[in-house]
């Protein structure tokens, strides 16, 4: 079965480093990030429509991150519960052992409290689902070895 990893980034934020982590550990990797042009509105209803994509098409989604922006309209920072909890379904009912990154834009603390307080209440959500749910920042990028 092919399973996938993905990444939901916000205008503005730092996603490369999460899709390099994730791509990884699964088949593919499929990028939802929000255009220059896009509205909130428009954005959520793309990944929310990806997402059931996803869930219809009976594709595994075993990990994906989240990745905000200390910079984002108040729109959208309005409708990131809403965004988080169908990625959460997602991952809980596509497969049996999943991961969801939050990424804390750690030089927002505005954005830390925000993402630790949904981790908080997602985990609450999902308890028994086999979701498992942290706030990380983005993983370092894995040294280059210097050419022979």
């Amino acid at each position: 079965m092919n399973t996938v990893s993905v990444v939901v980034a916000e205008r503005g934020s730092d996603w490369l480093d999460w899709a390099r982590h994730l791509r990884g550990r699964t088949s593919s990797t499929i990028v939802l990030a929000q255009n220059e042009s896009e509205g909130a509105h428009d954005f959520a209803e793309r990944v929310q429509h990806r997402l059931g994509r996803l869930h219809a098409s009976g594709t595994r989604v075993e990990q994906a991150a989240f990745v905000g922006s200390a910079d984002s309209p108040a729109a959208l920072t309005q409708l990131r519960p809403g965004l988080l909890r169908k990625l959460s379904a997602v991952l809980s009912a596509t497969a049996e052992r999943s991961k969801l990154y939050l990424d804390a834009a750690a030089e927002a603390p505005a954005v830390r409290r925000m993402m630790d307080a949904m981790a908080w209440t997602l985990s609450e959500l999902a308890a028994g689902s086999g979701l498992s749910i942290s706030v990380d920042t983005a993983p370092a990028a894995p040294a280059l070895l210097p050419a022979r």
